[in-house]
């Protein structure tokens, strides 16, 4: 009687190198897609967020006649308040570590919660990151500013270069901007300062919009106070291989003073 050979199946190692290589391919699309949805969500969630800190400075503008200065950048959040130095108190004082002077009465710093009245988290976006608010000190109580009254001296102007090469100016009136630095501004270079930290990342100094935003101690004094707002553009390198000029992906949302309507 004959035996039957046992017959065996299986992969070669070429057939299972390329079984992983599809399922890594599989999986770096899914992460890509998975990441972008989250960012799609974290920046509608940031957008809310920021068109409510909007009317929240509108309210206080309108009870008190003059909006808040912002507070300090490089306090956590839970910080005992205690005369401009706790998180979300409202400070105008350049002096100050954590609030920077942009020149010509022009003061950043991070949303002052406690001022407005609202919790800590309206502080930072969907990144956990701190937004920026930038406010003309004419427009706040500081040396008796007014909102109805003091000019803003801030620009915001359209990353999107017009014929020529040439940059549009929306407003040069703004009395104050709310800026998030978007899925990037934690990254390395990215510019943001994160909630629990004091200590922002270093902006990348380039032509980028998004880099303009976030650089807010470099250039000349004059451009410190330009903001800018551009269309979506995540490439951060061209094909050559040099920096996008056209990179962006701030939030960005401002008032212009009623003195400068």
């Amino acid at each position: 009687m004959m035996k039957r050979k046992n017959q065996q199946s299986g992969f070669t190692l070429i057939e299972i190198a390329m079984v992983l290589g599809f399922v890594a391919i599989v999986m770096g699309f899914g992460m890509e897609a998975l990441n972008s949805w989250q960012n799609i969500n974290r920046g509608r969630d940031t957008l809310t967020k920021m068109e409510e800190i909007r009317q929240y400075l509108d309210d206080y503008a309108l009870t008190n006649g003059f909006l808040p200065c912002p507070a300090r950048l490089d306090v956590r959040p839970g910080a005992v308040p205690s005369t401009g130095t706790g998180f979300g108190e409202a400070n105008c004082d350049v002096t100050s570590t954590g609030i920077i002077d942009l020149n010509n009465n022009v003061v950043a710093g991070t949303v002052p919660v406690r001022a407005l009245n609202i919790r800590e988290h309206y502080a930072g976006d969907a990144w956990g990151n701190k937004i920026l608010y930038v406010v003309d000190r004419d427009v706040t109580n500081h040396a008796g500013g007014s909102w109805a009254t003091g000019n803003g001296d801030i620009t915001i102007r359209s990353g999107r270069p017009a014929p020529g090469g040439a940059y549009t100016d929306i407003t040069t009136g703004a009395g104050y901007v709310l800026v998030s630095h978007g899925p990037n501004g934690g990254a390395d270079n990215g510019g943001a300062t994160a909630m629990k930290e004091t200590v922002s990342q270093v902006c990348t100094a380039n032509n980028s919009p998004d880099s303009r935003n976030c650089d807010l101690t470099n250039g000349t004094l004059a451009e410190r106070r330009i903001f800018y707002t551009a269309p979506y553009n995540k490439d951060q390198t061209l094909t050559t291989g040099t920096t996008n000029n056209h990179f962006f992906d701030d939030f960005i949302m401002w008032r212009v003073a009623p003195a400068n309507l």
